[in-house]
């Protein structure tokens, strides 16, 4: 009995999996992975003629921390200092959302914008998805 009910609390967790969307609007071309760093670090300002406006959640968000683990490939802290040095020198992060709901919305109106939101919250198909992943 006690077998049987260590499987099923571990099929649960499994199963509890997280997916993620990094979402665009529409006009967004095709994009790498390296690409998407560069554009969140803003170092890639526009392709195909189409001009990017990336797009965070907040700082303490589990979404962002789950991007920049997968596509940014820095610490919190390394981020910072990056942003840091980049005020200095002029450039601002990209704006930060308070919601997966604002973010939606947001890219869905502006042409190159570009983000990312857990799966669940997609219910607009006039956005690109540009990737999945799971976490």
């Amino acid at each position: 009995m006690k077998y049987l009910f260590f499987l099923l609390l571990l099929s649960t967790i499994v199963l509890k999996a997280q997916n993620y969307l990094l979402i665009a609007h529409k006009d967004v071309p095709k994009l790498s992975e390296n690409q998407i760093k560069a554009i969140f670090l803003k170092k890639m300002k526009s392709k195909e003629g189409v001009h990017f406006i990336p797009v965070n959640l907040g700082v303490k968000d589990s979404t962002r921390r789950a991007f920049e683990s997968k596509y940014m490939s820095m610490s919190l802290q390394r981020l910072k200092s990056y942003w840091a040095k980049q005020h200095y020198l002029g450039h601002r992060p990209p704006h930060s959302f308070k919601s997966q709901k604002a973010v939606i919305a947001f890219i869905t109106k502006v042409a190159g914008s570009i983000g990312y939101i857990q799966e669940s919250a997609l219910k607009n198909s006039d956005i690109q998805i540009i990737f999945r992943w799971s976490k």
